[in-house]
């Protein structure tokens, strides 16, 4: 973060952030010129201070082309409505968390012929979720996702020189989201 350029002048909007990405893959033959496997993951974390309307001054809110006493009005209608100004749970920060890997088993049954079993898995988890600059943090909530695929692919080159690919695919994903407080939206 200290290596960052940042405009002092936006607040939390001319914020820096972090992030920490480690990664790395891993592959050979198991059996000589016959199989083949390879595996590869990364894991990703990021911080970043939070932006919302509640921390946006007239310059930001001039740049985002909002109205400071469009934007006051606002506020002064959700505290009449009961909307408390922060929400329990909502973080000073969005943090944002994901790990990925791929891995991929070749197999030769013939000169011509190759058999490929790909899969991919993915997680992620996300703090400060869906808060726009533009909003409150009251909007927001936490994100889980979770997913995954496999694909199966024989891959066949003829004499004549064409190459024929028949592939299937299967994958699956769920997303969950979670708010800091449940109000309607609008």
């Amino acid at each position: 973060p200290n290596l960052q350029a940042i405009d002092e002048g936006s607040g939390a909007f001319g914020q820096r952030y972090s992030q920490h990405q480690l990664s790395g893959g891993l592959g050979g033959p198991i059996v000589r010129d016959r199989l083949f496997v390879f595996g590869s993951a990364q894991y990703r974390y990021r911080a970043q201070g939070l932006q919302s309307l509640l921390d946006a001054d007239r310059a930001v809110l001039a740049r985002l082309g909002a109205s400071p006493d469009s934007v006051r009005r606002f506020l002064d209608v959700l505290s009449l409505s009961g909307v408390p100004s922060a929400a329990a749970g909502a973080p000073d920060e969005n943090l944002a968390t994901n790990l990925t890997s791929l891995w991929r088993l070749d197999y030769t049954v013939t000169q011509g012929h190759t058999l490929t079993l790909r899969g991919d898995w993915r997680w992620g988890d996300q703090e400060g979720a869906r808060i726009s600059p533009l909003g409150v943090p009251q909007s927001g909530g936490t994100l889980g996702s979770l997913g995954g695929g496999a694909m199966l692919t024989l891959t066949s080159q003829w004499e004549s020189g064409m190459i024929n690919e028949l592939r299937v695919y299967g994958s699956r994903d769920n997303r969950q989201t979670d708010p800091y407080l449940t109000l309607p939206g609008g």
